[in-house]
């Protein structure tokens, strides 16, 4: 408002306004003082945070590089090559495996072999050619004590260091080298772990800095004393590194002896501490600037209040001014101003005399302007909604269902917009909405199926919410009348689409054109989608089955050049992949001539034992071998097994509720509170390689190892044949132990889901079995408890005495499995519905799980009523069959 009044209402504002101006200020002081220390302690907690997560993953590589060594002394090519002495064969092995290691973890990794007395027999390492003086206490260790050793220590070639060290053992059991897998924390760890923990890392060995994630880095690691590392044990603090300074965290590894062999230090710039402050600085200042504004409007709304006697007739002069010709003049308050206003009055209907006769002649031409400008608007809002619907739809834009139910909010009769899916068990679930309240979506849904319970492929209105028994609850939500549309596919009811509106919908045929427009489109969208999840899981399907195919089968098009080929054709041919896909076939057949003439119309081949032409330079020999990732044993072979003194008998009596043993501890394992945005998945079954075909070793080929996956399957494609030597040695084991083990590798996918594990077991159970092959098993079965329990559930690993047999039994309280589907459930490739729905894989976990059991003279099965939980149950042998 302007004029002598607007004056008057800003001076009495003025006054409170400054009041208010001050008060703020002063608060804004009184906050600011905290918010530097406040800022600071969230960073100490993030670095706090930081260096556990940069141990945790140290200590995994520990783990893996043990396990690496594990499985590379375990192979019998390598045994045997070095008690022969065969130094050429050992290198090529160890070379292999280095080759694999630094490719799958793209580290510069190492393999160093021992002999029983401590002298380095090999080295296979990319860090150059400095020969070690030394030899590892750690070697030392697991050479005498025949167990495997992991640690961080300082080497003498590759710095600080993850090592892990395993025993080499001939028939006899006796330990004729260790192995050692080596990673060095270099420059590719220090950037990988900043990634991680989104701070800089170096690494300080030997008074220097040997790795950083930072190129510039003024990082002086002989001010890493003593007392930092002894601070620092308890809180992030302060270190100065040229003209920088950091807030610091730090983690020491130490020797035997306590002595400091390096470091892992952990960092945040205060520069970026300062930046965080200054920018809450200024969000405060904004917000007291905005506060301050507000103040001063309401102030001017008092002091306009305050001048409200002189308001009526400033306000008639006004709509006068604005052609406002409708509105009586009033006439009130003292004389002067009834004068006024009666004048005003007078002008006002000499006026509107004049201005009514000009409307009178231009009225209907108006009304008809007015009705083809609405109608050309509703036309251009429909469109632009439709195609922004379809843009959603097609991936242009990155907004999804959700994307879609809040372009709908364009048009001008929708206040709400909800979109349901069916679910596997007939009902709706919501997949999107927009323009509801919290907790409208459910009044909505509950209404749709009451009304789709008696209609399910029709769509309908609700006109008046209020007067439908269905939807008498939904007004309270502020929803006067909702459309709904069924999204109708061959398969039947696929979902739903709900439009709302604040009062009582009306919908016109133009309307329900473009719902029924919007809902086919979202329809063909959901059919493409299943349609493309189809095709990919058959692609994964057909790929796993050529993995694990015995018989090698190679794809050749019209041009005689290689499109597809197994690793067991590879292997039969003594060739790499490489060497024959996408290369002319008498490149890599062994034939010629005629031969590869009359083979020219065949596309499509099985290479299996037998049917195999003689070999390049084999002298016409024969090629012998199988197609399978593992050779066949020889007819009439036997396997022999080492007495194992411990007794056959029965358990302890007494069953008791799991404990895992940890660093020699028992403990209860549960899983409260736990963060599911940092957990680890659950960590895999060990895994053994498969040896080399003999055929191809003959002819000079390096052996090809195949895929892990195809390596954990090999149980399911021999269930009658027997346990192999190079892999399966059954003994008599202790049971609780593996149960132990395979638990505590479950841990922290356990702890990740936040479920309870639960073991009952006796103290002892002695059985007839290869443990890391029933590791394997209930590693499996763990593995889909997890998977398929919500969060927060319980899982249950129990162990019972079924003389002569021992079963296991692992409980769940998750999804079940429907009864229909069970039947199934252990053959190669089956996948039951809500699997397919929540995970990915080729269902080929469970046929291995049985193929083992089955090897042990076991048997395993299912039970479950399809909704409260599932057990598995398997039984092992106490005594060999």
């Amino acid at each position: 408002m302007t004029g002598p009044l607007g004056r008057l209402s800003v001076q009495i504002a003025l006054g409170p306004v400054l009041v208010i101006a001050l008060v703020g200020f002063a608060m804004f002081w009184s906050v600011d003082a905290g918010l530097q220390r406040r800022t600071e302690d969230r960073f100490s907690e993030q670095i706090s945070r930081a260096t556990m997560q940069l141990d945790e993953r140290i200590k995994g590589d520990v783990q893996l590089r043990v396990v690496g060594a594990s499985l590379l002394a375990g192979q019998s090519p390598l045994v045997a090559a070095l008690q022969s002495n065969d130094a050429s064969t050992a290198a090529q092995i160890a070379g292999t495996y280095l080759a694999r290691t630094t490719a799958a973890t793209g580290a510069a990794s190492g393999v160093r072999v021992y002999g029983p007395g401590g002298t380095l027999v090999l080295r296979a390492e990319a860090a150059g050619n400095t020969a070690q003086r030394t030899v590892p206490p750690e070697v030392l260790s697991v050479l005498q004590t025949g167990r495997v050793a992991g640690s961080v220590r300082l080497d003498e070639t590759m710095g600080l260091a993850v090592s892990g060290i395993a025993p080499a053992q001939n028939a006899e059991g006796r330990t004729i080298a260790a192995v050692e897998a080596i990673t060095p924390l270099d420059r590719a760890f220090a950037h990988s772990a900043a990634k991680l923990v989104s701070t800089d890392v170096v690494v300080p060995t030997g008074g220097r800095v040997t790795a950083s994630s930072e190129d510039d880095t003024p990082f002086d690691a002989s001010s890493i004393t003593d007392d930092v590392r002894t601070r620092t044990q308890t809180a992030p603090m302060r270190l100065t590194f040229g003209k920088q300074q950091y807030l610091s965290g730090l983690l020491t590894y130490r020797d035997a002896g306590g002595g400091a062999i390096g470091d892992v230090y952990v960092g945040i710039e205060q520069e970026k501490i300062d930046e965080t402050v200054s920018a809450t600085h200024g969000a405060l200042q904004r917000t007291l600037v905005i506060a301050v504004l507000i103040a001063a409007a309401a102030a001017w709304a008092f002091g306009w209040l305050a001048v409200r006697p002189m308001r009526p007739l400033l306000a008639a002069a006004e709509r006068l001014r604005h052609n406002d010709l409708e509105s009586p003049v009033p006439a009130s308050g003292p004389a002067e101003l009834r004068q006024l206003g009666e004048a005003m009055e007078d002008m006002r209907l000499a006026i509107r005399q004049s201005r009514d006769a000009l409307q009178s002649a231009n009225r209907d031409l108006a009304m008809r302007i007015s009705t083809s400008d609405a109608s050309l608007s509703k036309v251009t809002q429909d469109l632009n909604v439709m195609q922004a619907v379809v843009s959603q739809l097609a991936g242009d834009a990155a907004g999804g269902l959700r994307g879609v139910a809040e372009e709908m909010l364009q048009l001008n009769w929708v206040n709400g917009a909800f979109i349901a899916l069916a679910t596997e068990h007939g009902g709706l679930s919501t997949a999107a909405a927009a323009g509801l309240a919290p907790g409208a979506a459910a009044a909505v849904l509950d209404a749709i199926e009451a009304r789709l319970a008696l209609t399910p492929e029709s769509e309908f209105v609700i006109a008046r919410t209020a007067a439908d028994p269905d939807s008498v609850q939904l007004p309270a939500w502020f929803i006067g009348g909702l459309a709904v549309a069924p999204m109708l596919t061959p398969d039947g009811l696929a979902g739903v689409v709900c439009l709302t509106s604040a009062q009582p919908m009306s919908l016109t045929p133009q309307r329900r054109d473009l719902l029924r427009a919007i809902t086919h489109e979202m329809t063909a969208t959901l059919e493409r989608s299943e349609l493309a999840d189809e095709v990919e899981e058959n692609r994964r399907i057909a790929e796993a089955v050529l993995r694990e195919m015995a018989d090698g089968l190679i794809v050749v098009h019209h041009e005689n050049i290689c499109q597809i080929c197994n690793p067991a054709a590879s292997r039969l041919l003594g060739l790499t992949r490489a060497q024959i896909i996408g290369r002319p076939a008498e490149e890599w057949l062994p034939v010629r001539g005629a031969a590869l003439d009359s083979a020219a119309p065949v596309r499509l081949g099985w290479i299996t034992r037998g049917t195999l032409p003689a070999a390049r330079g084999g002298g016409g020999a024969s090629a012998r071998g199988h197609g399978g990732p593992v050779p066949r044993r020889r007819p009439g072979a036997r396997r022999s097994h080492p007495a194992d003194p411990r007794p056959l008998g029965g358990s302890r009596s007494g069953a008791r509720e799991a404990r895992l043993r940890v660093d020699g501890r028992p403990r209860t394992t549960h899983a409260p509170h736990v963060d599911p945005h940092h957990h680890r998945p659950l960590a895999q079954p060990r895994r053994r390689r498969p040896e080399p075909d003999p055929a191809a070793h003959r002819r000079g080929a390096p052996p090809e190892l195949g895929p892990p996956d195809v390596a954990d399957q090999r149980p399911a494609g021999h269930v009658r044949a027997g346990l192999r030597p190079h892999a399966d040695h059954p003994s008599s084991i202790d049971l609780v132990d593996v149960l132990d083990h395979a638990a505590r590798t479950a841990q922290t996918a356990i702890e990740g889901h936040q479920h309870r594990l639960r073991v009952v077991a006796p103290d002892e159970v002695i059985v007839w079995a290869d443990p890391a092959r029933i590791e394997q098993v209930l590693s499996n079965l763990l593995s889909n408890a997890i998977k398929y329990t919500p969060p927060g559930g319980e899982i249950e690993l129990r162990v019972e005495d079924t003389q002569p047999f021992v079963s296991v039994s692992v409980a769940d309280n998750g999804i079940g499995i429907p009864p229909e589907e069970q039947g199934g459930l252990f053959e190669k490739f089956y996948r039951t519905s809500s699997g397919r729905r929540m995970t990915g894989g080729t269902g080929l976990g469970l046929a291995i799980a049985r193929s083992i059991v089955d090897l042990h003279g076991g048997a395993i099965r299912c039970d479950s009523d399809g909704q409260h939980g599932t057990t598995f149950t398997f039984t092992l042998p106490r005594r060999p069959l």
